[in-house]
């Protein structure tokens, strides 16, 4: 069970304090008490560290089965061995400090680890032919702070380059200062951004056809960007190139630089497909305009994946693993047919705002440009068949 996997974890022998977990939240078919998993990690591109808050252990549906061994051929990195004494409160929660090892890159946490783990079991009981993965591009594969700053998005890669002229960048500077604010208030409903997000993309994309963007300038600008992945992206894609399981790529992005992204800074296999704003060229090269309806942050479920090349791929596949860094990625899910999805959120900016609702919203949240680990054990537990104790123990 979670409560003892997570005791063997970190050990038998530190002391710590308890407290009484008062919140509840819904599962997908009862009201349970919150639970909550939270991993501390050293300080990444000048995130500082924090105290983690309180990690609150009930007993899980899913039986998980120790299996060293397959942890070691798979060469993931445990956590370094420590200790901790488990007291039970009144509650019927447990409260534990749990310091990660040196090689964590950010925080999970798990709001109701009874609906997690029931959300697991059934999806590896349905096998990974029953799998697919959906997944935002844009700071949720990518990261949102490389080398020191912020991560260039696909869009930033081309209005970073300084590979078109000053008056493209000032305007797609004034563009973000405009709008960007708007995407992240926590005051404003869903409803009250859209108009503003759409008439964000559309300027945007207008003036990539006025300042003549071509497309031999694409690879140059990827390049060139300051742009990294989530550390294990490659891994993770190997995984699931190797297994077939299909990877839709939806992003409110470009989906020509993505594209390129991957292929030049990632990997992009025959399983991965780009479902996002793609750039139409004239006979020079020059963009001309955008095919299709513009994909921004709050439609991507309007996408319609069983009129699109890709649905051949998915038309059997209902388990989801969805990963996002916005509300709005939740989405992205509406246009196939699931049957279980165990959502991931990356949490990555204005986290003392947005941590509740992200917990409410999301199975699993990840703090601080955290790395895939996660999600790649996830996977392969999917494809072994087990709940594999020792791979929940590296993600942790």
């Amino acid at each position: 069970m979670l409560s003892s996997l997570l005791r063997t974890a970190v050990g038998p022998a530190l002391s710590t304090s308890m407290t009484t977990a008062s919140a509840t939240t819904t599962s997908a078919t009862t009201t349970s008490a919150t639970t909550a998993t939270s991993l501390l990690a050293p300080p990444r591109h000048g995130i500082p560290a924090t105290p983690p808050p309180p990690l609150l252990c009930a007993p899980s549906r899913v039986p998980l089965r120790s299996n060293a061994s397959r942890m070691a051929a798979l060469d993931v990195p445990a956590l370094q061995s420590t200790s901790c004494a488990v007291i039970a409160s009144p509650a019927m929660a447990t409260t534990i400090s749990v310091p990660t090892s040196s090689q964590q890159n950010g925080r999970i946490i798990i709001g109701n680890s009874e609906a997690f783990q029931a959300k697991l079991e059934a999806i590896v009981q349905g096998g990974p032919q029953s799998l697919q993965v959906i997944s935002d591009f844009d700071m949720t594969l990518t990261r949102f702070l490389y080398n020191g700053k912020r991560g260039a998005s696909s869009h930033g890669i081309i209005e970073h380059s300084h590979m078109l002229e000053e008056a493209y960048h000032e305007a797609t500077h004034n563009l973000f200062s405009t709008y960007y604010p708007m995407e992240v208030d926590p005051t404003l409903t869903q409803a009250e951004k859209i108009p503003h997000m759409v008439a964000w993309w559309e300027s945007a994309h207008e003036l990539l056809i006025k300042h003549r963007m071509n497309k031999k300038l694409i690879p140059e600008m990827v390049r060139g960007a300051n742009i990294g992945f989530r550390e294990r992206t490659n891994e993770l894609f190997d995984l699931l190139h190797a297994s077939n399981i299909p990877l839709l790529i939806f992003s409110a992005g470009i989906g020509n630089v993505i594209k390129e992204a991957l292929a030049i800074k990632a990997r992009l296999h025959p399983n991965m497909h780009v479902i996002s704003n793609f750039m139409e060229f004239d006979a020079e090269g020059y963009t001309s305009g955008f095919a299709g309806k513009t994909i921004h942050v709050y439609n991507k479920q309007d996408v319609v994946v069983k009129d699109s090349p890709v649905h051949k791929s998915i038309a059997d596949r209902h388990n989801v693993i969805l990963l996002g860094d916005s509300l709005g990625d939740l989405q992205m899910s509406r246009g196939v047919d699931v049957d279980n999805i165990l959502t991931i959120g990356f949490l990555n900016d204005k986290v003392a705002e947005r941590l509740e609702s992200y917990k409410q919203a999301f199975d699993v949240v990840i703090l601080g440009d955290g790395s895939v680990d996660l999600v790649y054990n996830l996977i392969s537990m999917i494809i072994s068949g087990e709940c594999d104790e020792a791979l929940l123990h590296a993600s942790a």
